[in-house]
């Protein structure tokens, strides 16, 4: 499952007028300085990399202070006034408003006024609180969100300064209710969530949230990195870890829980004091709050200015300051750490790698002004003084956290999953936006590979690695820093993780120069695989010809190709069958001059279900056989991929000609890869080929 790079997922709207702020500043300040401090700006911000000696430039130039604090002051006064508060009264209102609408069958509109009145409750209402959520709670009843229902109703419980045999006894009525709805899930995949009910692995005693079958091993040229134990089968759990620091970007407050990241849907939890953020139940809530949302909360509006800072000042918070500083002091070499217990603590935080590659101006100047304007607010927060002696040294460890957000970080993704239960597979979409970036102590160990053996799936802030083939004992674990070999070429791979790792990539991918055939162009001149680089160059991997054709008309063609599928799809979930086979048919038509595009398998699908749709069953079987051979290379021999296009294939026989002996060849296929994965901790698909995996139920019994 490929990731997105967390370093540019925390460009956020709020960062990137930031950064444009500061490109303007740098001139005006420069104007205003001596002649020998434009000089040292220029050299500190254009040759050396971040770190103290820009820091304390900027902290003894009476200049830079100046503008830093002038624009924290605006930064500050408009966080001030655009600071949202609690109030009972519009929460009555609103609480009034949401049972009128009840009493009408508005259901949907009466969530959303029990929603904002439980915005606007100041948690020293708790008796007012606990009525809200019952009421909402009998909303969502009625809906048949008996899981969302009860979550309030365990909320209404715990806020209660009674106890409630009432409310006991309405939440079995609903743990009851949710039994007999998820019965009737088990030979379907289930509603979507952006969840997994996966718990953190407490197996291993050396790495939290690691499974026992890996250890720590270290190597002058790699460092430290995960390694095998024993062997390990495919679709093992190796990580199921949360994040000990998570963030979430500003877009996404109203839309996912600020501590855990699971995508809210019709009810939410609110913060205490603040406005600004959700929480899924009040668990999370606590959790934040006694974490780091206490003291940042009523600082929302400047921290999330900052990006990288808000992250580092979580950091700080989580840790407490002092200890930050003392541990920075003592920090030990990364070797003596073999036998050392990885726990979620800022001593092992310190311990992890940094960025030490080159940003370049004016970007570095940006991040310590930023840096700067983090320092300004911790004083604020009264956690810092500038006549301390530690401030600088607050300075250099911020500059240091930001360095390892920008290296060992991952993005969260809302991931979408469905399951079936009645398979015990889990499907996800192959593609999912950024919401945020976490840091995790124990995952952050794991090794880069162009063709890993392990893949990571985003479970809302918690991260679960899971092995895609068999592990040999001794074996580094591996995944993918976002360059799978079969999706980028070798060139853009090595220029990517230099110029984002600092390393130049030598997995057994590299070392052999694989190259993603699967998105070649057909070379004009030999037929061959003729492979693209983001720079705009391409070669011909069988007759060694250079730039024989243009790059933007290819990208033109991808780009087209691409719109008709996603419009072709869109049509099919419309049920407008002919046209969704018209766009997709101009689709496979413009990739024909590919070489073996990966994005025909899709294509193809799609093809094959709008026949299957027209009762074509024959056309409709070409397609689906077509698809094959692209999916052993794409998504591997053994995948529920392939899988779920052999039973489709199976299904069309049996439409066409009622041909069985076809059929059950098809079937058994199918079983037989599914046999792999007896003994798997997880099994996953991705939802765009998992439409037909449903028909292995009724012959599970007879293989």
């Amino acid at each position: 499952m490929e990731d997105f790079d967390s370093f540019d997922n925390l460009y956020t709207e709020e960062w990137l007028k930031f950064i444009e702020f500061t490109s303007k500043l740098v001139p005006k300040i420069l104007e205003k300085l001596s002649f020998e401090d434009q000089v040292k700006m220029k050299q500190l911000f254009e040759s050396s990399k971040l770190g103290r000696e820009q820091i304390d430039f900027m902290l003894s130039n009476e200049i830079i202070d100046q503008e830093v604090q002038s624009h924290f002051e605006q930064c500050k006064s408009a966080n001030d006034e655009n600071v949202s508060r609690k109030n009972a009264n519009q929460a009555l209102e609103a609480m009034e408003e949401g049972k009128e609408f009840a009493s009408n069958c508005d259901f949907y509109e009466a969530i959303n006024y029990y929603n904002k009145a439980i915005l606007l409750i100041h948690s020293s209402s708790p008796n007012f609180l606990e009525q809200i959520l019952i009421e909402r709670a009998k909303i969502l009843e009625q809906l048949s969100e008996y899981e969302e229902c009860l979550i309030d109703i365990e909320d209404a419980i715990k806020i209660s300064s009674k106890t409630n045999s009432d409310l006991t006894q309405y939440k079995e009525k609903i743990l009851q209710k949710l039994s007999e709805s998820n019965l009737k899930l088990r030979k379907e995949f289930g509603p979507q969530k952006n969840r997994l009910n996966i718990r953190a692995l407490n197996e291993n005693k050396q790495l939290l949230g690691a499974s026992s079958l890996v250890k720590i091993n270290y190597s002058p040229d790699k460092g430290r990195f995960i390694q095998a134990q024993a062997d390990i089968p495919k679709g093992t759990i190796l990580f199921a870890e949360d994040a000990y620091v998570k963030w979430l970007k500003p877009s996404e407050y109203e839309k996912f829980c600020y501590f855990c990241m699971k995508k809210l849907s019709l009810r939410f939890f609110s913060c205490r004091t603040c406005t600004s953020v959700r929480f899924c139940c009040s668990h999370c809530e606590e959790e934040a709050w006694k974490k780091y949302h206490s003291i940042e909360c009523n600082y929302l509006g400047m921290l999330k200015n900052f990006s990288y800072g808000h992250v580092a000042v979580q950091f700080l918070l989580i840790a407490g300051i002092e200890t930050a500083i003392e541990i920075e002091k003592h920090r030990v070499d990364s070797t003596e750490w073999l036998n050392k217990e990885f726990k979620q603590d800022y001593d092992t935080v310190a311990s992890l790698c940094t960025f030490d590659g080159d940003w370049k101006y004016p970007y570095n100047f940006t991040i310590c002004f930023a840096v700067l304007h983090v320092l300004r607010l911790l004083e604020t927060m009264n956690l810092s003084k500038r006549e301390e002696k530690e401030y600088n040294n607050i300075a250099y460890i911020l500059i240091r956290l930001i360095k390892q957000i920008n290296l060992d970080s991952f993005s969260i993704l809302n991931s979408k999953f469905r399951h079936l239960q009645a398979l015990n597979v889990t499907s996800q979409e192959a593609k999912n936006e950024g919401i945020g970036t976490a840091v995790y102590t124990s995952a952050a160990l794991l090794s880069h590979s162009c063709d890993p053996n392990c893949m990571k799936i985003h479970s809302g802030s918690m991260l679960i690695v899971t092995s895609t083939r068999k592990i040999n004992a001794g074996e580094a674990v591996t995944i993918s820093y976002v360059p799978h070999y079969k999706r980028k070429s070798f060139k853009d791979r090595q220029q990517f993780l230099y110029e984002n790792y600092t390393f130049h990539c030598r997995c057994n991918a590299c070392a052999n120069g694989w190259e993603n055939i699967g998105y070649a162009f057909k070379c004009p001149e030999c037929g061959g695989p003729l492979i693209l680089n983001s720079d705009k160059t391409n070669y011909c991997i069988e007759c060694s010809a250079e730039n024989i054709i243009s790059y933007d008309n290819i990208a033109k063609l991808y780009q087209e190709s691409e719109l008709c599928l996603r419009e072709g799809k869109k049509l099919f979930g419309e049920n407008k069958i002919d046209e969704s086979k018209e766009l997709l048919f101009k689709a496979n038509q413009i990739l024909a001059s590919f070489y073996s595009p990966n994005n025909l398998i899709e294509i193809d699908y799609m093809l094959a279900r709008c026949c299957e749709l027209q009762n074509d069953y024959k056309e409709a079987l070409n397609y689906a056989k077509q698809i094959i051979e692209k999916q052993e290379y794409v998504f591997g021999e053994s995948s529920l991929e392939l899988a779920n296009t052999l039973m489709l294939c199976s299904l069309l026989s049996e439409k066409e000609s009622n041909e069985q002996r076809e059929a059950i060849a098809f079937r058994e296929k199918a079983f037989n890869i599914f046999k792999t994965y007896s003994n798997c901790d997880i099994r996953m698909v991705y939802a765009e080929f998992a439409h037909y995996l449903p028909n292995m139920i009724p012959f599970m019994k007879s293989f």
